[in-house]
């Protein structure tokens, strides 16, 4: 095998590695289970507004 062929098997792998990566983190934020501790993050810079205000 040469490294021209050795170059070409590492870009495919890179591009399928990437595309497993990818599949994992959206699979993890669309997880039922994850809705809440998101829904609660996303919440967390108009807390910090809230408390401003009041505080």
């Amino acid at each position: 095998m040469s490294m021209h062929d050795l170059s070409l098997l590492a870009r495919d792998l890179w591009v399928v590695w990437l595309l497993i990566v990818f599949c994992a983190i959206v699979f993890h934020a669309y997880r039922k289970r994850n809705k809440d501790h998101f829904g609660d993050c996303a919440q967390i810079p108009f807390r910090e507004e809230e408390m401003n205000n009041h505080g």
